[in-house]
Formats: structure tokens, C-alpha cells, sequence
């Protein structure tokens, strides 16, 4: 009789088993069928074609104009859009810096753009044709194209863009940079003045290259009339200027020109038909530069 219960023993373990296999191979499979089924849905069902594409970050390029260049199919699943292909496709256009584009089930396409900014106008020699062109100097449309374009925000920066004078590039076109390294750290600094709204630059004219090494000129229509930047630091220097016009404006002054190519000198100032007593009267109220506070001095223009 032991014998025989051992036996009962081992054959109900051995079914109970068997059952626990039988239960677990047909959860996986209808597991398996299960997936293979939603997955043969999302294939043949339009609920995941696109249907929508929101762009955002737009203010110079008009919708239409990047659904053209991501060039999406009529009828195309979301999962079978790569979204690193339509941005290098929307990065083409010269008025894009950068783009990115998300999928958003099911069937929507999010394209956020960081355009490019006209930061200033150029006139190309040869052709005598006016570009706008942006911090890193590259030529993004004509001035005309760009005025044609409705936005609000552009109109505006159309209206506040210096030109910049003495550069002899020939042969550009949109998409190319200027060959001058110095101009795009010069629009580069502006444009950072421009961001933190310091009211100098809503006096500058135009961004002048002298040439043969002698750097860069701002021809203003504020107080001072030309602004001596040289080649470099001009971070720096702008921000030392906007100190300067903020004397100038407390003073009321109005002079021929601020130097500020030589770090040693400070801003060095030339008066313009100023009477003497005054300048000394201002003078006077500035401390020398080694109490460690801003001192402006005179010059004359060499």
C-alpha cells in the first residue's frame, strides 16, 4: 500500500506540472497572437496615418513653406517617419538655424524651429544687391523678400537693421557667410546688446570696416556720433560702451566719436565743440581709474 500511494503521489505532481505548462504555453500564445494582432492593425489601419503637423517657433517662414520642405507622403504611418531625416530637410532652408521634429501618437507630427535672426543688411558689391544677414554673418534673403513677408516681428527688425559698410565680398549668395571673421563676432556681440535691450543700438547706422587691419567703426545717430571698436573684444568693448552712453546721456553730451580699441586708455572720448570749462566741470565729478570706478577723459581724434 505505500508503494501504491508513492506512485498516486508522483502522478499528480507529474499532472499538476503538465497543467501548470499547458496554462503558461497558452498565455504566451495568445500573448503572442495578441501582439501579432494589434501589431497587423498598426500597420494596416489609417487611425496611425499623419494627419496633423503643428509647427511652432515661426515668425519669417510661413507654415506652407516647411511642410514643403519635410516632404511627408500623403499617406505615411507616424513610426514610419524618421524624424532625424526631416529635420536635416528642414535645416536646408536658409532661414532655419535648427529644427526639431517629435511623433505624437497617433497620427501628429510636432516641428519646433529656431529661425535664423537679419540682424543687419549688406550689400553685395558686384551686383549691388541688399541682403539681410544674421549673428553669424550668413546671408539669409534679400532685403526686398524679407519685406515682403508679413510678420510682424520681421517688419520690426526691418526697420532697425544697420548696414554694414566696406566688406568687398563678391559673388555671395543666400546661404553663404561673410568672409570676414571679425564681422561675425562683431553682429554676434551686437546681437547679445540687442537681446538685453541696451539702448545704444537702437542709434547705430552702420557697422563700417576700415580695412588693412585698422577694425570696425559704428556710425551712429545718437550722441556719439562714431563708435571706434577695433577687431576684437568686442563684447567687451559694448559693454563698456553701454556705460559710456549712459555718461553721455546723464551729461547730456553730445560728441564726435567713443574710442574703445585700447583696454589701457579706458573709453577715451572726443569732444565736439564743447566749451573746455565744461568738460573740466564734468571731469571733475569722475574719480581718477585707480579708485576703481569708470573715468572718462577727452581726446582729440587721430
Amino acid at each position: 500500500m505505500p508503494r501504491k500511494s508513492k506512485k498516486n503521489s508522483e502522478d499528480r505532481g507529474l499532472l499538476r506540472t503538465l497543467a501548470r505548462w499547458t496554462v503558461a504555453f497558452v498565455a504566451i500564445a495568445v500573448i503572442l497572437y495578441g501582439a501579432f494582432d494589434l501589431w497587423t492593425f498598426a500597420h494596416r489601419s489609417d487611425l496611425f496615418l499623419v494627419r496633423q503637423v503643428q509647427v511652432s517657433g515661426n515668425y519669417l517662414l510661413e507654415q506652407g513653406e516647411v511642410l514643403e520642405a519635410m516632404q511627408v507622403p500623403a499617406r505615411v504611418r507616424i513610426w514610419e517617419i524618421d524624424p532625424t531625416v526631416l529635420e536635416s530637410r528642414i535645416e536646408e532652408l536658409v532661414l532655419v538655424q535648427s529644427a526639431t521634429v517629435k511623433r505624437v501618437l497617433p497620427h501628429t507630427l510636432l516641428v519646433s524651429l529656431s529661425e535664423r535672426n537679419p540682424i543687419a543688411d549688406w550689400i553685395e558689391p558686384r551686383e549691388g544687391k541688399k541682403f539681410a544677414v544674421d549673428e553669424e554673418g550668413v546671408l539669409l534673403c534679400s532685403v526686398d523678400e524679407l519685406g515682403k513677408r508679413s510678420s510682424a516681428a520681421a517688419d520690426s527688425l526691418r526697420h532697425r537693421r544697420p548696414e554694414i559698410r566696406g566688406l568687398e565680398d563678391r559673388g555671395k549668395q543666400l546661404g553663404d557667410r561673410l568672409e570676414s571673421e571679425s564681422i561675425a563676432r562683431l553682429l554676434s556681440a551686437y546681437g547679445v546688446a540687442l537681446a538685453r535691450e541696451e539702448s545704444w543700438t537702437q542709434t547705430v547706422q552702420a557697422f563700417e570696416s576700415l580695412g588693412d587691419g585698422g577694425g570696425w567703426i559704428l556710425r551712429c545717430a545718437g550722441r556719439a556720433r562714431e563708435i571706434h571698436l577695433g577687431d576684437r573684444n568686442f563684447l567687451e568693448r559694448f559693454g563698456a560702451l553701454k556705460g559710456a552712453h549712459r555718461f553721455l546721456e546723464r551729461e547730456q553730451l553730445e560728441v564726435a566719436y567713443i574710442d574703445l580699441r585700447f583696454e589701457e586708455q579706458g573709453v577715451l572720448i572726443g569732444k565736439s565743440d564743447l566749451d573746455p570749462a565744461r568738460w573740466l566741470e564734468i571731469a571733475a565729478k569722475y574719480p581718477a581709474p585707480d579708485s576703481g570706478t569708470e573715468r572718462f577723459e577727452s581726446g582729440k581724434k587721430t
